[in-house]
Order: C-alpha cells, then structure tokens, then sequence
C-alpha cells in the first residue's frame, strides 16, 4: 500500500494553484493522469520515486522538501519552465503533423525569449488552432 503524506498532498495543491497550469497539464509534464494528481492532493498519496522527483522539480524543489510539507525558505516557489519538447506536448495535442510541426515551431522561438516576436508568435498559434478547430487544452 502507497504511503499517505497530509502535508505533501496540501502543499502539492497549493504549489499547483500558483503555477496556474491545470492539473491535467501538470499530469502530462509528470507523465502520469490528471486523476492521479487529484489523489496526490486530496489523499496525501505519495508517488513512485521517479514521479516524485519529476513533481519536485517542476516547481523547484528537492523530493525531500516537498514530502516536508514546506516550501523551501517559507518562500513562493516559481515553476519550472517547461522545455520546449514537454511545452509543444501539452499544446500540439490532437493536431494534424502539419499543423502540430507549425505550433512546435513558434513554441520554439517563444521560449527562447524574444521579447519583440512574443506577440506574433501567440497571435501564430491561435490562428493555427482557429484554422483547425481543435480547441487549446
């Protein structure tokens, strides 16, 4: 039987709040299902290790900290930022390769961080989801 952790389950949820991604996106990024991150957070549950780790380190973290229950230095904890192959998984999703290839493109140049093409870029990727009637995740 799983171990059960309070304290990790409350501030796995609080950590999540303030990332403002949803739980289905944090599950795909962990690799694991957005019901599971429900039972993580309402139970306690602790994960496998591995799963455990990946948790931690989008927002942060050591595993040991986060099974404390505390945020490291009683500071907010940024999340981490996705990498360009765990980003264009959660938002190509469901489109065709042509379109998909177009989105992971324009992912790319966001997330290298240039500031003068961010607008034209996000303006790129929703009219590629428009034109293609798969509503973003």
């Amino acid at each position: 039987m799983a171990k059960k952790n309070k304290r990790f389950g409350e501030l796995l949820g609080k950590l999540i709040v303030k990332s403002k991604l949803s739980k289905r996106k944090i599950a795909k990024l962990a690799g694991i299902s957005p019901s599971a991150i429900g039972t993580y957070v309402k139970t306690g549950r602790v994960p496998e290790a591995p799963i455990l780790v990946k948790l931690a380190d989008m927002f942060g973290m050591t595993a040991k900290d986060l099974l404390s229950g505390k945020e490291s230095g009683g500071k907010s904890v940024p999340p981490k930022k996705p990498s360009i192959r765990e980003f264009s998984a959660i938002y190509t999703e469901g489109l065709p390769k042509r379109e998909r290839e177009c989105v992971e493109a324009l992912i790319a140049i966001l997330l290298k961080g240039m500031p003068e093409d961010k607008k034209t870029v996000q303006t790129l990727i929703n009219h590629v989801y428009k034109n293609s009637n798969i509503k973003k995740k």
